[in-house]
C-alpha cells in the first residue's frame, strides 16, 4: 500500500491552506468567489493541510510561480468545522490525490453565503509581493 491510498483524520489543530488567485482578493481581503469553481460555489474546495506538505519551501514556491500576486491562504479547521453552511454540515476529509499527499476537500459549501463565511474564516495569508 502505497501512502496516497492511506487516509489520514484532519486534526482540529490543523492549518488548511487555500491558494488564492490575485483576482479573488482585493483591499486586503479575500472574496468569496476564492471559494468558487467556475461561476458556482466550489461543494469540495481544494485544501492543503500544513502538517501532510513534505516540504514546505517547495509547496511555497509552486504557488509562486504561479505568478505576481498569489497567495496563500490559512484555514484553521476547527475554525471551517464550527462554520454554519446553509444546506449541509461542514466536512473536512483528507483526499490523497495527483501526486499530493497533503490535498485535502472542505466539503458542503452550496451557497455563495458559505463561500462567504469561508472568505472570512481566513485567519491570514502569505503573499509573494
Amino acid at each position: 500500500m502505497d501512502k496516497y491510498s492511506k487516509k489520514v483524520e484532519i486534526e482540529d489543530e490543523d492549518q488548511l491552506l487555500r491558494r488564492i488567485h490575485p483576482n479573488h482578493w482585493e483591499n486586503g481581503r479575500i472574496l468569496s468567489i476564492a471559494f468558487y469553481r467556475g461561476k458556482k460555489p466550489d461543494p469540495e474546495v481544494s485544501v492543503d493541510v500544513k502538517r501532510l506538505i513534505e516540504n514546505i519551501e517547495d509547496f511555497i514556491a509552486e504557488v509562486k510561480a504561479r505568478g505576481d500576486g498569489f497567495r496563500i491562504g490559512i484555514l484553521q479547521t476547527i475554525d471551517v468545522r464550527n462554520l454554519q453552511f446553509q444546506k449541509t454540515p461542514v466536512e473536512v476529509v483528507h483526499d490523497p490525490e495527483g501526486g499530493s499527499y497533503s490535498h485535502a476537500l472542505i466539503k458542503g459549501a452550496y451557497t455563495k453565503t458559505d463561500c462567504r463565511l469561508l472568505a472570512e474564516a481566513i485567519s491570514d495569508y502569505l503573499n509573494f509581493e
